[in-house]
């Protein structure tokens, strides 16, 4: 039986853009994994496409901001720096950003997500 966890975020008052919001998470320890960079790419016309490259971060937030300025869902693999687990996050803007915790997801109590 397949458990998933997500959390949706209005975080428009802090900002619109999804930029800032991933700039915003990197300050409190979520960054993108390494030199290798999880994400949706331009134009993939939301089939969740996800490609692995070993892109900057001026890139991959320059490529964050083009989809955005489209209309484009956005999608970004992040994982905490002091542990293994991550998130992937998508947002078309920043009222509805959705963290969906599936990557090395920690359980307590049987099998419910360890949110903490």
């Amino acid at each position: 039986m397949a458990r998933e966890s997500c959390f949706v975020l209005d975080c428009s008052l802090y900002t619109d853009s999804i930029v800032k919001l991933i700039q915003a998470f990197h300050q409190i320890g979520w960054s993108c994994f390494g030199d290798q960079k999880a994400f949706l790419p331009l134009h993939d016309d939301d089939h969740y496409d996800w490609q692995t490259l070993p892109i900057t971060d001026e890139e991959l937030l320059s490529l964050i901001a083009e989809k955005q300025a489209c209309g484009e869902l956005c999608g970004v693999i992040l994982c905490h720096q002091h542990s293994d687990a991550g998130v992937s996050l998508l947002a078309r803007n920043t009222k509805e950003v959705q963290l969906n915790t599936g990557i090395n997801r920690k359980t307590v109590c049987g099998d419910f997500t360890d949110a903490s």
